[in-house]
């Protein structure tokens, strides 16, 4: 739900201070992280894959309201999901 949110560029910046590497930056230093660069471009990419979609179908539809809900409920259908 967060990076709906954050598609909709309505969470906070929460999303850019918890997973920077989403955005492509890479503010961890540490040489333990769990990801490597090449894992953290791809991530980036994903996320400029997703947010571009998201606008073209958003820009596309006749009330951007009932498509972001739309977007929830599906959402929303899939975590309950196993």
């Amino acid at each position: 739900m967060l990076i709906l949110k954050n598609l909709d560029d309505d969470d906070k910046g929460i999303c850019k201070s918890f997973f920077p590497p989403m955005f492509g930056e890479d503010t961890n230093t540490n040489e333990g992280s769990l990801m490597t660069k090449e894992d953290k471009k791809n991530v980036h990419n994903k996320y400029l894959e997703v947010k571009n979609d998201y606008l073209t179908f958003r820009n596309k539809a006749n009330n951007s309201y009932d498509y972001y809900n739309l977007i929830e409920k599906s959402v929303l259908e899939m975590e309950g999901e196993e």
